[in-house]
């Protein structure tokens, strides 16, 4: 057994899963070459009380578009329904279709994402524009 004890004040829901979740699954640090370019995030979200549990390539390929799809998958840490924003750390627009556990395309979210207190939330992206995320 290990154990992890954090000193805090008033207690944050989304921060203690935030900190179990470091913990429980910390990062997988890996060598690289020397000058090779610093990746940045591919996905932004708000608020802080929703937690991205997942972000990978759907499992299908390519949408319909041609362009790579992502999973990406939300927890309602904060203990309250929150409407989450989504955006690209480039920018770029995206389309936002829900999608069951199992990637299938659902219906497509425009605006924010309501995401439950506790529960999870699958969603499919797609960039709306020619550029591709780093693979």
């Amino acid at each position: 057994f290990r154990y992890s004890i954090r000193p805090h004040g008033r207690f944050d829901s989304a921060a203690a899963h935030r900190f179990g979740t470091e913990r429980s699954q910390p990062l997988i640090v890996v060598p690289v070459e020397a000058g090779a370019p610093a990746m940045a995030s591919l996905i932004r979200v708000a608020p802080s009380g929703v937690l991205v549990t997942a972000l990978k390539p759907a499992d299908d390929g390519p949408g319909p578009s041609g362009r790579r799809d992502w999973i990406v998958r939300l927890f309602g840490a904060s203990g309250r329904p929150e409407k989450a924003v989504i955006s690209w750390a480039d920018s770029a627009p995206i389309t936002v279709l829900r999608s069951s556990p199992d990637e299938e395309r659902g219906e497509q979210i425009l605006g924010p994402v309501d995401v439950p207190a506790w529960g999870m939330v699958t969603l499919r992206l797609t960039r709306d524009h020619e550029g591709q995320p780093a693979q």
